[in-house]
């Protein structure tokens, strides 16, 4: 199911992304934001290997690794398509607003980065 939820905000991210910047548009831009999908789908991949080897080895809670790395990118991809959602003048309902820069807190307060 996490799988899933992430390929079809995927589709729509790009989707969005595209109209949202149309006027910025460039080759070198929607290389980068390929390369970008490419990245988020191998640490998915790897968060997987890792959960089988540790199933190999014989650790019952190894399922919760892939499971965090597809929640992460989920609420990645959210984070995402609220941005490119107001470029287009389209704001998100507030209580979706709420809770996406609740997120956004707490990545930023945990990875000291900006979202």
């Amino acid at each position: 199911m996490l799988l899933s939820t992430l390929i079809i905000l995927n589709g729509f991210d790009f989707v969005i992304g595209i109209t949202a910047n149309w006027k910025e548009r460039s080759s070198l831009k929607a290389f980068r934001g390929g390369i970008k999908k490419g990245i988020m789908w191998m640490w998915i991949g790897i968060a997987n290997l890792v959960y089988l080897l540790l199933s190999e080895l014989g650790y019952e809670a190894s399922e919760v690794l892939p499971n965090l790395a597809a929640l992460y990118y989920i609420i990645m991809e959210i984070i995402s398509l609220e941005e490119n959602s107001k470029k287009l003048g389209m704001n998100m309902p507030a209580p979706l607003v709420f809770f996406i820069q609740k997120l956004k807190d707490i990545f930023n307060s945990k990875t000291g980065g900006e979202q």
